[in-house]
């Protein structure tokens, strides 16, 4: 643009011959102010939350004039256009999408726009969840075999997101936390253990682990063999080599004393080889190693060979007691006199 600013004529003579007229125009030229906008965020960027995997978006609206350059930010560091990672522009809305997500990818992104008036950001974050899997065995059960007395392991890895539970199970029973088992877990790594302290020969069997998310379940099983240590059971005291005496009416009471030995053994009371039958005066009982037969009230009847009989895979033994019942006899004797003849009643005690 330009202003005109004034005019000037002139006039020169050459010897009285001629006139030259001339006019002398001046001009001042005036810059004019450019015309813009600096940029201005209409609608910020928000967060964005996706599964690792998926594809994510995070745009904003920004105003400008003349229309901006904008550059992407992620954690400070400008982002690089990629296949998978690409900025893109539609008018006023300005956007970096993703066509594949992957866990590197979460992080604050920050839009930077720019023209000649200056610029304007809008920052958002991105959250990449680790994609959802189904409960996988890395490491299954493995068969176990043991000394009775000893520690059983069973150890599994499993994988999956989100990160599975797990439960122990022997036939239709849910093992817990308690007594002989204990039950280790470590969910961060995936990995869980189940341990049986001081084995028992039940304990033997198959064993499951049950791993589960809200995806899926999946198990193992293994077997646990125990085994046993045989050692026979023994008799802590020497027998009694003598018949057992005792009077019609008192109590008797036959102990022994067992080392069972192992595995357990089988115990049993015979009467003249006949099972003991249990009744209100016949009692059988056990306290600690100590197996006891009781017999209240003792009549004649009760006289007889009682056997302490034991019995497991690593020995049998029994222990026998001849017990006699001393019975009250009454005998008749004739007393005569040369007047009257006298009968009297004489109790002696007679044994069987």
């Amino acid at each position: 643009m330009f202003l005109f600013l004034d005019r000037l004529l002139c006039y020169a003579f050459f010897h009285g011959i001629a006139e030259i007229r001339c006019c002398l125009l001046f001009f001042c030229f005036v810059a004019k102010s450019p015309e813009g906008k600096v940029p201005e965020v209409i609608k910020p960027a928000e967060t964005v939350e996706v599964e690792e995997g998926k594809p994510a978006r995070i745009e904003c609206q920004i105003s400008g004039q003349p229309k901006p350059t904008v550059e992407w930010f992620k954690d400070s560091e400008k982002v690089k256009e990629s296949k998978r990672v690409k900025p893109e522009s539609d008018d006023e809305t300005f956007s970096l999408n993703f066509k594949e997500t992957e866990l590197d990818d979460e992080g604050d992104y920050k839009c930077v726009a720019r023209n000649e008036f200056g610029s304007v950001s809008s920052q958002a974050e991105l959250l990449v969840n680790e994609a959802g899997a189904k409960p996988e065995f890395k490491e299954k059960m493995k068969n176990v075999s043991v000394e009775a007395g000893k520690k059983a392991r069973f150890d599994v890895l499993v994988t999956g997101s989100p990160p599975p539970e797990v439960d122990w199970v022997k036939g239709d029973d849910k093992l817990e936390d308690a007594g002989r088992f204990a039950l280790l877990d470590n969910e961060e790594e995936g990995s869980f253990s189940l341990i049986i302290e001081d084995v028992k020969p039940e304990d033997s069997g198959k064993y499951e682990c049950i791993a589960f998310n809200e995806l899926a379940e999946v198990s193992c099983k293994a077997n646990l063999t125990v085994e046993e240590t045989l050692v026979a059971p023994e008799f802590a005291e020497e027998a009694e080599s003598a018949p057992i005496l005792a009077e019609e009416g008192g109590d008797i009471d036959l102990n022994v004393l067992l080392k069972k030995g192992q595995p357990e053994p089988q115990v049993e009371w015979l009467k003249d080889d006949k099972p003991v039958q249990v009744d209100e005066r016949l009692d059988v009982g056990i306290n600690e190693d100590t197996h006891s037969l009781k017999i209240r009230g003792a009549v004649p009847s009760d006289s007889g060979l009682y056997k302490f009989k034991v019995s497991s895979k690593a020995g049998s033994l029994e222990r026998v007691f001849d017990v006699q019942i001393a019975g009250t006899v009454r005998h008749l004797i004739l007393v005569t006199s040369a007047v009257i003849p006298v009968v009297c009643l004489y109790d002696f005690v007679s044994q069987y």
